[in-house]
């Protein structure tokens, strides 16, 4: 799937169908929780709501709740989507002091 193709996943997601992505490395797959920062925008719609470090990930709500919970779902997505991409190459995590 192409990162352009997430966003009509996460469209049918607004709508109930709620899938958990497992992060996936070298064939093993491995649940953890990570944090993100996310930028709110609350419009006469709702909300909108984005992830500023991962480009072109982003969502909307009725309300706040729904909006966060939202992102929450198109984050796992944009994960699953960036592994699968990677999947065949040589991927390093390094430390970087911020």
């Amino acid at each position: 799937m192409h990162p352009r193709d997430t966003e009509v996943s996460r469209q049918r997601n607004f709508q109930g169908d709620r899938k958990v992505a497992r992060r996936r490395w070298a064939g093993w797959s491995q649940s953890r929780t990570m944090k993100y920062r996310i930028a709110l925008l609350r419009s006469d719609e709702g909300y909108s709501v984005s992830v500023p470090g991962l480009p072109g990930c982003c969502s909307q709500g009725a309300t706040e709740q729904e909006a966060v919970q939202n992102i929450r779902v198109a984050i796992q997505e944009y994960l699953a989507v960036r592994d699968e991409l990677l999947r065949d190459t040589d991927t390093r995590e390094i430390e970087v002091a911020v």
